[in-house]
């Protein structure tokens, strides 16, 4: 009685075995044919070249190397390449906290509507001003990684006068909005210079 109590389970696990593998070969044909119909749909639609109008035999303006790229005089305008006007060194004690081998994060930008470099180093943020190569400014109440970084307008009304920008710093738990005011001031050589 006990062998057949035995045979009789190994034969419904070989029938579930056999059910499952239809049941998956079912599954995979199944998906095989919607993967053709939605790659059918999609060579429906004109392809980026086709929309641009560019054959296979003309030019485009992309590639992986620079062989991929026409050369100038092939029927590409000439551009005026930039040109150095002046050079500011970055302040040595970013450059220090920039090269610092325990950072793991970080991240720079412009912004040009106040002459200012921001850099984020983990969780310090700077601002440091390239139009003068001074002020130097430094935030250190993020308790995370700063991950973005945005300078905006606030709308009018809502903050004092003279908060003209807001910075806004987000890290993966909290995002921190701050107000940015300036003072002028008047520099060593006599220039007017707005610090932060």
């Amino acid at each position: 009685m006990d062998s057949t109590i035995n045979i009789s389970r190994s034969m419904d696990n070989s029938m579930s075995m056999i059910n499952q593998s239809i049941s998956t070969k079912d599954s995979l044909d199944l998906s095989g044919k919607m993967l053709d119909r939605f790659f059918a749909a999609d060579d429906s639609f004109p392809t980026l070249l086709e929309k641009m109008q560019i054959t296979k035999s003309s030019q485009s303006i992309s590639g992986f190397t620079e062989y991929d790229y026409p050369k100038e005089g092939l029927g590409v305008l000439s551009v005026t390449p930039l040109k150095s006007k002046h050079k500011i060194p970055l302040p040595g004690a970013l450059l220090e906290q920039w090269n610092d081998t325990q950072t793991f994060h970080r991240k720079l930008g412009i912004f040009p509507s106040i002459n200012r470099v921001w850099v984020t180093i983990d969780q310090e943020f700077f601002l440091w001003d390239y139009s003068e190569g001074t002020d130097l400014s430094y935030f250190d109440g993020m308790n995370s990684t700063i991950f973005a970084v945005a300078l905006v307008q606030p709308k009018p009304n809502v903050f004092q006068a003279h908060i003209k920008h807001l910075l806004v710093l987000a890290t993966g738990l909290n995002i921190s909005i701050l107000g940015v005011t300036f003072k002028k001031v008047t520099s060593v050589d006599g220039k007017t210079v707005e610090q932060l």
